[in-house]
């Protein structure tokens, strides 16, 4: 797959949303606040996909040409709204500018109640489409690593697992499928009530994954060189502190360079010494 035919591909998923978003609209009524489905360009083999629920906001939100195409610049790095400053913040606007933004679900709505409240067989079908149109940009698109926002997107999908705590053991992040993809899901990056310190957590560790490949790379084979696979069950997080104070390690001479954000665990992988014991005290 190359970028053209990519292109290709996604402009007549945009006319095929047209398509069905013009047939049922009428049975929205006041529902009907159009849709966005990708916010930026797509790209092969993306360093990440990161997928939300769905567009919110009222129609007066939409940008002129939406329903037609991408914007030209990914919006996690150019805008200015709450998710892309926080996400900004996170892991840096040169970053996310190689990355692809999408929705679970193309057609907006203001908040998960407005969208239950649309006739259930509309809703059911419109559903179903976003799925399966979805599913193909995944399989075309073949990014290194799929992150849902919010732990909702991932677990429509399928059942997931922490993978990552904050303070107080707070669940930060979470593993599963995306279908048939692998994937994590972080919490929703536009909640205020992330701290600093598990915002780092969060970044570090979807960073390390997209460099190191504990999540296998989605759909087809990558262009690039093939990553060193990991064990089984690889994916983790920190042991609890009483073992750390101990120890100041996770086990052997793998150091631990911080409790948060997975990146000692994840050196003390790839150095493979974390054995089954140790497992035990590990997430996934």
């Amino acid at each position: 797959m190359n970028n053209s035919d990519l292109i290709a591909a996604c402009k007549q998923i945009y006319a095929e949303t047209n398509g069905i978003y013009l047939r049922y609209r009428q049975q929205l009524g006041v529902r009907d606040l159009g849709f966005k489905i990708l916010y930026g360009p797509p790209c092969v083999n993306p360093h990440l996909l990161f997928i939300g629920d769905q567009p919110a906001g009222k129609i007066a939100d939409e940008k002129p040409n939406e329903r037609y195409s991408w914007p030209s610049r990914c919006e996690y790095a150019t805008e200015t709204w709450t998710l892309a400053r926080n996400m900004q913040s996170m892991f840096g606007a040169a970053f996310l500018a190689d990355c692809v933004g999408v929705n679970a679900n193309f057609f907006r709505a203001p908040d998960s109640e407005s969208w239950n409240a649309v006739p259930p067989n509309v809703r059911d079908i419109l559903e179903k489409f976003c799925a399966e149109k979805l599913a193909t940009m995944i399989s075309l698109m073949a990014p290194k690593q799929i992150v849902t926002i919010g732990f909702s997107v991932l677990n429509k999908f399928g059942p997931s697992d922490p993978i990552l705590f904050g303070a107080k053991q707070r669940v930060l992040m979470r593993g599963g499928k995306f279908g048939r993809w692998p994937a994590v899901s972080a919490l929703h990056l536009s909640g205020a009530q992330i701290g600093r310190e598990d915002r780092v957590a969060i970044a570090n560790t979807i960073l390390q994954l997209t460099q190191h490949g504990l999540i296998p790379a989605a759909g087809h084979e990558s262009t690039e060189t093939p990553r060193k696979p990991v064990p089984p069950n690889a994916l983790s997080q920190f042991v609890d502190s009483d073992r750390e104070k101990q120890k100041g390690s996770l086990v052997g001479n793998a150091p631990i360079t911080s409790t948060r954000g997975g990146v000692g665990v994840l050196r003390a992988v790839e150095a493979g010494s974390i054995g089954p014991e140790d497992t035990k005290r590990i997430i996934i």
